[in-house]
């Protein structure tokens, strides 16, 4: 019997047979290595390279006093051990890379919350200007107004009182309609209407009411494609055209107006004219007239452009540009 045959048989079959479950253990250990170098950090990727290492390497050693030739499986535990750290540090900067993304998406969505809220207050702010505005316009103007015609008809009463009855007459016309001012400037911020008529049928109410009360010709036009714009559009267009109305009533002294509403090619055009007395730009810019300005920051809200002609003598034209998304 050749014992050195047999010998040789035994080991070649024991070589390949640890080969074989190396290779096998090697893909095996593959999975926990992605989940630690998903959870943990780098230290721990090389820590359980170095221990699976470790491990093959005492085997290595204890098959190693049985059988002489076992460089292939030594060079087997050195290629495992590389290729682990390769799909370690991979998969760590994958997971890391991940990890920053989510982090700036959430600080990104906080930043966006944050500015979300800045707007809202900015919006209630700019809504209690507004408001600020048009009580002013209305009931500080009207009493004023009346404060002055009652100390007249205080001074006429016993002197002439015919004067001061007639004095009197035109303080209560004056009560009147300030009164009918206030109670149309505080409709006018409800906006319901806007939010449940559409922007063209609240458009069309509210010029209707302008010329019932108007002392100008009024003419207007109105694209018929309004609907599903964005709210902060509708709600800025009409405000825009509001306060441009509000302005010709109380300024203008035109005799003739006209308001164009144009949605082409994605573009809408707001524009409103007047023949009244003008004025000039710079010196309203400087005094930072109410209406202006408020026709601005609607303008602003929603990246439009706005542009305001006028000089004295030659009426205002004011225009409105923004892209609307469909």
């Amino acid at each position: 019997m050749n014992y050195a045959s047999i010998y040789l048989q035994i080991s070649t079959e024991l070589n390949e047979r640890v080969l074989s479950q190396i290779a096998v253990s090697t893909i095996t250990l593959l999975i926990p290595l992605i989940i630690t170098a998903w959870q943990y950090s780098m230290n721990a990727v090389f820590l359980y390279c170095t221990s699976i290492s470790a491990l093959f390497i005492a085997l290595y050693r204890l098959f190693e006093t049985q059988h002489h030739d076992n460089t292939i499986l030594l060079q087997l535990i050195v290629f495992q051990f590389v290729t682990y750290m390769i799909v370690g540090v991979l998969i760590n900067q994958l997971m890391r890379e991940q990890r920053h993304q989510k982090q700036m998406l959430q600080q990104a969505n906080e930043n966006l919350l944050d500015y979300a809220a800045t707007l809202e207050k900015l919006g209630i702010v700019r809504e209690r200007n507004r408001l600020a505005r048009e009580l002013h316009d209305t009931l500080a103007h009207t009493q004023s107004a009346v404060i002055i015609q009652m100390e007249g008809i205080e001074a006429l009463w016993e002197k002439n009182p015919q004067r001061a009855h007639k004095m009197f007459q035109q303080s209560l016309q004056a009560m009147r309609t300030g009164l009918q001012e206030t109670r149309r400037a505080l409709e006018a911020l409800r906006a319901t209407s806007l939010e449940d008529m559409g922007l063209r049928i609240a458009l069309r109410n509210l010029l209707q009411s302008v010329e019932e009360r108007a002392s100008f010709e009024l003419s207007y036009q109105l694209a018929d494609d309004l609907e599903n714009l964005p709210v902060s559009i509708e709600n800025a267009v009409f405000r825009v055209i509001q306060e441009a109305l509000t302005n010709v009533i109380r300024h203008a002294q035109a005799t003739s107006v006209d308001v164009k509403l144009e949605n082409k090619a994605g573009v809408l055009k707001l524009s409103v004219d007047d023949n009244g007395i003008g004025f000039s730009v710079d010196q309203v810019e400087t005094q930072q007239h109410f209406g202006i300005s408020g026709m601005r920051e609607h303008a602003r809200e929603i990246q439009a452009d706005f542009v305001l002609k006028s000089s004295p003598g030659s009426g205002t034209a004011i225009v409105l540009c923004v892209g609307v998304d469909r």
